[in-house]
């Protein structure tokens, strides 16, 4: 991957803060490059939900005395200049305990068509509910299933060994004109 083709990167520990100033530079940018409104629309609801998965799941951790957020990034980039292809990485430390439960999860959406991941999300959206409190230990799923869908189902993933009790997660989302 040539540098002139990285369009957003980013590396550190990531805040809610810090989201709403990439939203808004993604923005600019894919407007500046000509994408239309409805792709773009997707681009950003993927960057938007993967980010807030990264974020709650750090701060999840950092309740718990480990201090890793400074090993999170993601980058944006296409793959040849001028191309309407557009790729979106996203690599956090994950708890090898949750690492299996997660790719459980991701083969099972990867596996799916998108007619039944639609009435996965539709199912799931009428069986759950948040506590009256707000307070979800884990989400629903329905983030995965919306990034799934959004992209067209062009997803893939890796876990890879990391450090102590930790696996470096990767999930790569490409997302091509309709």
């Amino acid at each position: 991957m040539k540098i002139e083709q990285v369009i957003l990167y980013f590396h550190g520990k990531l805040s809610n803060e810090m989201l709403q100033y990439f939203i808004k530079i993604m923005d600019l940018e894919l407007i500046a490059r000509d994408v239309q409104k409805n792709q773009r629309k997707r681009i950003i609801s993927v960057m938007i939900e993967s980010l807030q998965n990264v974020i709650h799941y750090n701060s999840r951790l950092h309740q718990e005395g480990q201090n890793i957020e400074k090993d999170t990034y993601f980058v944006f980039f296409e793959p040849v200049q001028g191309s309407t292809d557009y790729f979106l990485l996203v690599a956090n430390p994950i708890k090898i305990g949750d690492a299996s439960e997660l790719k459980q999860r991701l083969d099972t959406i990867k596996n799916k068509t998108e007619e039944s991941l639609h009435e996965e999300q539709l199912r799931i959206l009428e069986e759950k509910s948040v506590p009256a409190d707000g307070n979800q230990k884990q989400g629903a799923g329905i983030g995965l299933i919306d990034m799934a869908r959004r992209c067209n189902g062009n997803f893939d993933y890796h876990f890879y060994d990391f450090k102590d009790n930790f696996k470096y997660f990767t999930i790569q989302f490409v997302f091509n004109e309709r």
